[in-house]
């Protein structure tokens, strides 16, 4: 609860946090986050397909998934959608009026059967004069996609499209090439996306041999969380960061697209993992690598700073020394040139110290 609630004091009013998660405590961490970020914050639950087969040992059946929830700090929050040109090529057929597709005008799926909307049962009128009701799924009476008032609409537009078919003729809708975009909304079902073993390769690749840490996320998978919720000068915060994948990710999709998103990783050094592999990991990925292959790899740029937290001084707050509080302020110093982006320290005196931007770097406000 403690961690929850100072993420959300991190995060923008435009911000957005996941959270992975498995069947052992998937429904207390939704009750938790609803009670933290609000029940209208909640965004969704991603489901991850992150192996496939084996298990056998298990007792009833196979788990092969997770779940990563999200929410959002407030409504300013944005889901960018894909958005895709439509092709002139989907558009196969053709008339006096340009290249257009065709889509049932009988309803399909949930609620295509008659009595789930009596008003949209009725007749049109087939090219032959004969009358033509809609069919359901099942075979038995159907309703249309649109009521009565529309349809009439569409056949005197001649923007109905008939097909004969085992001697019932079949209504289609006509929608013609206009040149516009399409949207194309992510699903829920993380199905095919990259799973643990993916994850798990892309360590050795990295370092050229086996790497002993357990069930790295794919950078894949983070990639395919961070691009509709990021603008390209977001910062991106992961203070689990474990392998670094976050990291590795938020730099592949920059080189991708051209952004400059920041990313900020936090790791205790239980058995060395912050500096041996997440440190070393995303080192390797911006000043490039030899591969398991012995192949080198270029590396994708970008600039990187490692800090450790600890305690300044070792005195009692009663009995702080000089000494203790000018080592305070240097250390203040670099944080406040690390908010400013400002990584590349200069000078460092008693009373003073200098930092300016690295090459490439960009300030984050006038003062950088």
């Amino acid at each position: 609860h403690k961690r929850l609630e100072l993420a959300k004091n991190l995060l923008s009013e435009r911000g957005v946090i996941f959270i992975s998660i498995d069947d052992n405590e998937q429904a207390n961490l939704k009750l938790l986050c609803d009670q933290v970020f609000g029940e209208k914050n909640f965004v969704g639950t991603f489901i991850w397909r992150k192996k496939n087969g084996g298990g056998q040992a298990k007792e009833y059946f196979v788990i092969e998934h997770e779940y990563i929830l999200s929410y959002r700090k407030s409504d300013s929050f944005v889901w960018n959608d894909e958005v895709v040109e439509r092709g002139k090529s989907e558009y196969k057929k053709i008339d006096e009026f340009g290249n257009f597709r065709i889509t049932k005008l009988a309803k399909w799926g949930n609620t295509a059967r008659r009595e789930d909307r009596p008003s949209m049962y009725f007749p049109i009128i087939a090219p032959d004069g004969t009358k033509v009701y809609p069919i359901a799924p099942d075979g038995g009476d159907g309703r249309w996609r649109v009521g009565a008032s529309r349809m009439q609409e569409l056949l005197s537009k001649q923007m109905v499209y008939w097909e004969k078919k085992d001697n019932r003729w079949i209504p289609y809708e006509k929608e013609y090439f206009d040149g516009q975009f399409k949207v194309i909304k992510e699903r829920s079902i993380l199905y095919e996306v990259a799973n643990t073993g993916d994850g798990s390769t892309e360590l050795p690749e990295l370092f050229g041999k086996k790497d002993e840490f357990e069930n790295p996320k794919p950078s894949v998978l983070l990639k395919k969380i961070i691009i509709p919720v990021t603008q390209p000068s977001s910062t991106i915060l992961d203070f689990f960061a474990g392998s670094g994948t976050t990291m590795h990710a938020t730099m592949q999709l920059n080189e991708e697209d051209g952004g400059h998103r920041q990313c900020i990783l936090v790791q205790q050094n239980e058995n060395d993992i912050c500096e041996a592999v997440t440190y070393e990991r995303n080192k390797r990925v911006m000043q490039g690598y030899t591969n398991a292959k012995g192949e080198a790899v270029a590396g994708l740029g970008n600039s990187m700073k490692y800090y450790r937290t600890a305690f300044v001084g070792e005195h009692k707050i009663t009995d702080i020394t000089d000494a203790d509080k000018v080592a305070l302020t240097q250390k203040a110093g670099c944080l406040l040139a690390l908010g400013e982006n400002n990584l590349e320290e200069i000078k460092t005196a008693k009373s003073y110290q200098i930092f300016q931007l690295r090459k490439g770097d960009k300030p984050t406000n006038d003062f950088g």
